[in-house]
C-alpha cells in the first residue's frame, strides 16, 4: 500500500464519524464504533508496513485532536 492508500482510507474513517454510532463511554472518556474500527484498522495496517505512522494515521481519522 503507498501514502496515498492510507490518506484514503483514513479520510473515509473520519468522514464516517459524522453517522449517528452507538457508543459506550470507558473511563469517562466516549469511544464510538468508528474510533475502534480505526484502531483496529491502524493494527492491520501497522503488521502490514512496518514503517507505518501509527500516530499519524489516527490523527488524519480525527481520533488525536
Amino acid at each position: 500500500m503507498t501514502k496515498k492508500d492510507y490518506i484514503l482510507i483514513a479520510s473515509v474513517l473520519k468522514e464516517s464519524k459524522s453517522f449517528p454510532i452507538e457508543i459506550r463511554e470507558t473511563n469517562k472518556k466516549i469511544i464510538t464504533i468508528n474510533d475502534l474500527i480505526s484502531e483496529k484498522m491502524a493494527d492491520v495496517l501497522q503488521k502490514e508496513n512496518p514503517r507505518f505512522n501509527r500516530e499519524k494515521f489516527l490523527t488524519a481519522c480525527g481520533l488525536n485532536n
